[in-house]
């Protein structure tokens, strides 16, 4: 029994090995030029598309048959923007031959020599990769049609799978070109290598890619499902990994209509130096963050990509999303609820490319952002930055011409103090106050805004200002507040700001600042030296330029501060944080030894401004118990310097000596570094008169006949508050030009002090 086995064995055997080599002698000996019509015809009939064979069609000195196509080429539909959809310059179709003994068509190898392959996608969303039958009659398409209708999709699987099979497919140096005119898309793919390969088209296929897209280098290797199911436009699975220019990607998912490019889902991992490099292939332009890490689960449905759950991690910032995309080529039809979390504001530096934000955190940032017809919404705002806090909306409208901003802002604490500087920046000696650098005027033009901020308080690095409320409005060029409202100190602040840059080469600004009730007390650098003293300030400033120092050589405007009763405690005191006028105070009203302090009845300081020059005829003044000063001059904007006159004048009663008051006090120079100037009766007495002259020539400040006048006047505040300095009176100074003043010693207990303060 076991011997006729074997003899069957052999037989059968035999017979097999025979049949395959007359098969493959008949096969070799067969010149299948003499098919090239009928294979071009039943390839048209099968796609619909044309089928063009220029070459030869050869076989390969090989005991596996080897088909050799040369010069060959598949059609595109008349709607493509390209004649054809493929294009090789040698295509190679290996058999296995003894399937085809029991009609099966079993191909071990496809490979395709420098193919060009055109894939495109019209406006109406047609693929060109998805066939239809053209010439076949209706009959046996209607045949075809019913019979695999009746056939339950996993035996119509087996039956297709039973006629024919690939097992490997090899692309090298090939060129892909996509092209979707309904997303406006174009992608360029260089193939170096592609191979992919399986058991069978019923069978997961193992695939490695070396290529670059749009230039960027592509190293990806993985495994896919059946060739069958791709075939059928059934679902489809897919995971892979690779590098991808600097980056590195894993991905691992599905589609439920691969040839439609539908129903994709995935779990998607990222990582990548930065953001910009993926530029070629978004068309957009992405900006420079990174490094990128980021997970998510994402899903197509509808043409709609949607992300859920993605984590990642910007430079030293986490980031947390869930949302969608409309249309993700163009990153627009975007809604995503987004947070952020960082354990410094520096950690964004990298982000953003600026090096001095400020060491402070934690920052939380909670937002819902979309995207809509050119609107970019971040809605629902919740910002926390260490003691600040920041709520509201803001919404950028992408115009052709340029964006607008609007936004709504509530805050109950902004803590501006992280970034101030430190110390105030320190005048270098002999220098310049204004800067001469231009400002940035020339943005105002490229945006339009506006803005809503209201804030309970914002801090400062020595005050809050508390109830604030701003309206700013930036239209073409033209900035201007709606509304400036705050409190400082208990008193209330209300102001106007316009900046007008829509003509180049000028911009005009033009300000005005009131401020109501202030108690200098409660200032943080004034509350252990002063009480009392309410204070109220008119400030009205305009003027034009590139700079500031070329706005302040030309401005117009007034300047009028009050100052009520109140008690001047320290002999630290200082004024509006200068050195100059505090130390004045200081010297000319000494503390009293059997007082603690200096009654202080009223204080004004009265300048009219007039094209950068800011004059004063008896607009300084200064009353207290024990004396009265006076003061008149000119600060000069355009080349910074002061020439103020300053007469104390004691009061009877308070055993002030005469001899220490009688002098009058010059402060000259620079603004930048001002010094003391004394000046005897005499000098003081041949001072010019008021009006033109006061301006001009000799001391420049003090009018004739003025010593007089502070001796007499019993209420200088009232002549302070009314001085006027009519705009013709003012002419440019003479500062420079006046005649030196011999230093006088007037008194060590007070003329040595006056020249200590400025050196």
């Amino acid at each position: 029994m076991n011997k006729l086995l074997k003899a069957l064995f052999f037989v059968s055997t035999g017979i097999i090995i025979l049949a395959a080599v007359l098969l493959t002698v008949a096969v070799q000996t067969l010149d299948l030029n003499h098919y090239k019509k009928n294979i071009i015809q039943l390839v048209k009939e099968e796609t619909g598309r044309d089928f063009e064979i220029n070459g030869e069609i050869n076989l390969a000195q090989s005991l596996i048959p080897t088909f050799i196509i040369s010069d060959a080429s598949f059609g595109n539909p008349a709607w493509a923007s390209s004649k054809y959809m493929v294009k090789v310059d040698q295509l190679e179709v290996q058999f296995a031959l003894l399937p085809l003994l029991t009609r099966h068509v079993s191909v071990n190898k496809i490979n395709l020599i420098t193919p060009e392959i055109f894939l495109e996608t019209d406006k109406s969303g047609n693929h060109n990769w998805l066939f239809q039958q053209k010439t076949a009659s209706k009959g046996k398409a209607l045949s075809r049609k019913n019979n695999e209708a009746n056939v339950p999709p996993a035996n119509r699987q087996t039956a297709l799978s039973a006629t024919f099979d690939v097992k490997e497919v090899s692309i090298r140096n090939g060129q892909l070109s996509y092209k979707n005119s309904k997303n406006k898309i174009r992608h360029s793919i260089k193939i170096e290598h592609f191979n992919a390969v399986s058991n069978g088209t019923s069978n997961p296929m193992d695939f490695a890619l070396i290529a670059s897209v749009n230039g960027l280098p592509l190293d990806i290797s993985g495994n896919t499902g059946p060739l069958l199911q791709l075939s059928n436009n059934e679902q489809y699975h897919m995971n892979f990994k690779g590098e991808f220019g600097s980056s590195d990607f894993m991905l691992t998912g599905r589609f439920e209509r691969p040839l439609d490019l539908e129903g994709f889902s995935a779990r998607v991992n990222l990582g990548v130096d930065s953001l910009s490099q993926f530029r070629r292939l978004t068309n957009y332009p992405l900006p420079e963050y990174g490094p990128l890490q980021i997970s998510a689960d994402i899903s197509e449905k509808g043409g709609i990509l949607f992300v859920n759950d993605l984590r990642g991690s910007l430079a030293e910032m986490n980031i947390n999303a869930t949302g969608k995309i409309k249309y993700l080529n163009k990153l627009k039809g975007m809604d995503f609820k987004l947070k952020v979390k960082a354990n410094r504001l520096s950690d964004l530096s990298k982000i953003i490319k600026y090096n001095n934000l400020p060491r402070v955190g934690p920052l939380n940032l909670s937002a819902r952002v979309t995207d809509d017809k050119n609107v970019i919404k971040f809605s629902g705002i919740d910002m926390k930055l260490d003691k600040s806090d920041l709520k509201g909306n803001v919404e950028i409208y992408l115009k052709k011409t340029k964006p607008y901003i609007t936004a709504s802002l509530d805050s109950s604490m902004l803590d501006l103090s992280p970034f101030m500087p430190k110390k105030s920046p320190k005048n270098v000696i002999g220098g310049k106050v204004f800067s001469s650098s231009p400002l940035p005027f020339a943005s105002l033009n490229k945006i339009d805004a506006h803005l809503n901020i209201n804030a309970y308080r914002i801090k400062t690095r020595r005050d809050n200002f508390d109830k604030v409320h701003l309206k700013l409005a930036l239209e073409n060029g033209r900035l201007s507040s709606k509304k400036l409202k705050a409190t400082l100190a208990g008193g209330s602040i209300d102001g106007k700001l316009n900046i007008d840059a829509s003509r180049p080469g000028k911009t005009w600004v033009n300000g005005l600042i009131n401020v109501y009730g202030l108690q200098p007390s409660r200032l943080s650098n004034l509350h252990n030296d002063i009480s009392g003293a309410p204070t109220d300030m008119n400030i009205r400033l305009n003027g034009t330029g590139k700079s500031i120092a070329e706005i302040m050589g030309n401005m117009n405007g007034k300047v009028f501060v009050k100052v009520g009763k109140g008690t001047i405690k320290s002999e630290k005191f200082k004024i509006l944080n200068s050195e100059i006028i505090s130390n004045a105070v200081n010297t000319l009203l000494p503390l009293s030894p059997d007082k603690p302090g200096r009654e202080l009845i009223c204080a004004v300081m009265n300048f009219e401004i007039n094209d950068g020059q800011a004059a004063t005829d008896k607009g300084i003044a200064l009353s207290t118990e024990r004396m009265d000063v006076v003061g008149s001059g000119l600060v000069n904007l355009k080349d910074e310097t002061l020439n103020i006159g300053v007469k104390p004048r004691g009061k009877e009663g308070f055993g002030v000596g005469a001899g220490s008051l009688a002098d009058l006090v010059r402060i000259v120079g620079p603004l930048s570094n001002p010094h003391i100037q004394p000046d005897g009766v005499a000098a003081f007495k041949k001072g010019l008169s008021v009006g033109a002259a006061v301006f001009t020539g000799g001391m420049s400040l003090i009018a004739q006949g003025i010593y007089g006048a502070f001796t007499i006047d019993n209420d200088p505040c009232g002549t302070a508050i009314k001085s006027t300095v009519k705009k013709a009176e003012v002419k440019t100074s003479s500062v420079d030009k006046a005649a030196p003043v011999k230093t006088s010693k007037i008194n060590h207990s007070s003329s040595d002090r006056l020249l200590d303060m400025f050196n």
